[in-house]
């Protein structure tokens, strides 16, 4: 997936958010309950939107997940790079949570 089709596949997710969500402010600090509850929101938002783009690898909607989350988490002292790793380690928590309550087919669209 180029950094183009990032892009637009982040506008969608973007857009899903708001519609979802409503405005979602910047989180600043280490509030853990508001950076998993907006990681969880994003992740969902990503299966949401990918198969409107075909089929998007894991690694791709991580990729996106990452970017997206990247935008409203601000923690203090830590370089970008460094906050997307530990988003990155927190979206695989997540996922391999839900992958192992509910199976792989909890992100599916119900419609």
């Amino acid at each position: 997936m180029s950094d183009a089709d990032v892009e637009v596949v982040m506008a969608s997710v973007r857009e899903t958010i708001k519609t979802t969500l409503g405005y979602v402010a910047k989180i600043k600090g280490f509030d853990v309950k508001a950076i998993i509850s907006l990681i969880a929101d994003v992740v969902m938002a990503v299966e949401r939107v990918a198969p409107t783009f075909g089929k998007l690898t894991g690694d791709e909607k991580k990729k996106v997940a990452i970017s997206i989350i990247n935008e409203f988490i601000d923690i203090p002292f830590l370089p970008e790079w460094m906050e997307a790793k530990v988003i990155g380690f927190a979206i695989d928590a997540i996922v391999g949570s839900a992958n192992k309550w509910f199976g792989h087919l909890w992100g599916a669209n119900d419609s």
